[in-house]
């Protein structure tokens, strides 16, 4: 009994110093466990802010080259995608026929086309329509139909106002043209 009693006392001895113990060793715990999550936690937002360093850079960068080919997209004329057949010039699409109408007929077989014979608006753009069609005749948008010597396009736009005159000049120097 004896040693009954000594293991019953240690017992209670080694519970109460336990209990003694433990407030101490819970706060050594925590003070090994806390700056370790500490550490743990700034690593993380650290990695976090780097990961989000790197996506802001790539996003500026992104948006940098976005920028770049959007200026260079409207700098670009003649980027618009024809249907086959046609061909892409200053942004516009022309179809360059090889069947011979007269004027009336090309102009239903272009709106058949979703199209419409061609308003030409600049030097630039005539200059484009002679060298296609050097050794063809072709039709372009411009008639009489309604009053003789009054010239409107096929949209209806008088000559004068868009003041397109890139006529070809007779041999006898005189500016004849539009005619029939």
């Amino acid at each position: 009994m004896y040693a009954n009693y000594d293991f019953s006392v240690s017992s209670r001895r080694g519970e109460s110093n336990w209990k003694k113990a433990f407030p101490s060793r819970c706060i050594q715990v925590l003070l090994v466990v806390l700056p370790l999550s500490l550490l743990l936690s700034v690593g993380v937002l650290a990695a976090l802010g780097g990961l989000y360093a790197s996506k802001s850079n790539q996003f500026e960068s992104l948006k940098e080259q976005n920028k770049n080919l959007s200026a260079v997209l409207t700098g670009v004329k003649g980027c618009k995608s024809c249907t086959e057949g046609w061909v892409s010039h200053g942004g516009k699409c022309y179809f360059f026929s090889t069947v011979s109408l007269n004027w009336t007929q090309s102009r239903d077989q272009c709106v058949s086309m979703d199209g419409h014979l061609v308003i030409i608006n600049s030097e630039e753009e005539q200059e484009f329509l002679y060298s296609s069609t050097m050794d063809t005749t072709h039709w372009i948008g411009l008639n009489d139909l309604e009053t003789e010597g009054r010239w409107l396009w096929v949209d209806n736009t008088p000559l004068k106002k868009t003041d397109a005159q890139f006529w070809h000049v007779r041999t006898n120097g005189e500016l004849s043209e539009p005619d029939n």
